[in-house]
């Protein structure tokens, strides 16, 4: 084996490492990724649970029920409790339409979001409390796309 031969060996074997590590990396990707969007997944989840459990306790039910018929005939202290309620559910709402841009999520959550929008504001209250004058704890692109949606599904 001559020299020229070794540099050849060389140069292939590290080929073969690079193409080892871009194989290994894109397997390590595809695994971050999918553990990324289980995370996304489990935080949504709990937001929801979250949601669904205020209503358990009966002074909250009792709260829920009365804002449901109408927002503007709530008590300060009744709309804290409503808001705190609707704050979350709407939180749930706006994570489905923020993930809908991303591919791999796409129509599902699409879907979801517009059952979840379609029920909430399908409710009086919960619409005037959309409404009412208000910072909304979504960001500001997700209160146009809703406010949109709004104007095209319930107006």
């Amino acid at each position: 084996m001559n020299l020229p031969m070794i540099a050849n060996l060389a140069d292939l074997l590290a080929a073969l490492g690079i193409i080892a590590t871009v194989i290994f990396l894109a397997l390590q990707i595809r695994q971050n990724t999918k553990a990324l969007e289980n995370t996304r997944w489990e935080s949504y989840l709990d937001r929801l649970a979250n949601s669904f459990a205020r209503p358990m306790d009966e002074r909250v039910a009792t709260v829920i029920v009365k804002g449901n018929r109408s927002f503007n005939t709530l008590s300060d202290a009744e709309k804290l409790v409503y808001s705190a309620w609707a704050d979350e559910y709407i939180l749930s709402a706006a994570l489905l339409l923020t993930y809908q841009d991303q591919a791999v999520l796409g129509s599902m959550t699409t879907n979801t979001a517009d059952r979840r929008l379609a029920w909430f504001f399908g409710v009086p209250g919960n619409l005037e409390w959309w409404r009412h004058d208000r910072r909304h704890p979504v960001p500001q692109h997700v209160e146009t796309r809703i406010n949109r949606w709004i104007d095209q599904h319930v107006n």
